[in-house]
């Protein structure tokens, strides 16, 4: 079970933003995504076939006098096997989101502050005031 700082492929380098790219994150992101979805529908397969299985049983049970059950005994191995692997494929899917979600930020924010000193930089530049922009300045800030 990995937290949500963790990545199994990434590494470092996903909690650190030493390398790497978004687009490269997102691929991922694509991949864990169609890998849970795949796993999601092998669950529902064996929960599908178990039935299957339980209704030829459940028919000889009921002529014999027994209730039939709609439970899913947690033994089952391949529907644990597709359970677990759904939790695990789901967990790494959430926290490359969140990872991806920290890099947006940062380049948001590096990019505002960009703009901002690009901006008071442009204001503060003598070389304007020499040019007959000290006029404009005063109108329009």
């Amino acid at each position: 079970v990995q937290g949500v700082d963790e990545s199994t492929d990434l590494g470092a380098e996903a909690s650190s933003g030493a390398r790497g790219g978004l687009r490269r994150l997102e691929m991922k992101r694509v991949e864990y995504a169609k890998e849970l979805e795949d796993t999601i529908s092998g669950l529902i397969r064996s929960v599908g076939d178990h039935f299957k299985m339980q209704a030829q049983v459940a028919s000889a049970r009921q002529q014999a006098g027994f209730k039939m059950s709609r439970h899913i005994p947690p033994g089952v191995p391949a529907i644990a096997h597709y359970r677990n692997k759904a939790i695990e494929c789901a967990q790494r899917l959430n926290s490359l989101t969140w990872n991806i979600a920290a890099r947006r930020v940062n380049c948001f924010s590096q990019a505002l502050g960009i703009a901002v000193t690009s901006y008071l930089a442009s204001l503060s530049d003598g070389s304007h005031a020499s040019k007959g922009y000290a006029s404009v300045w005063q109108r329009h800030g």
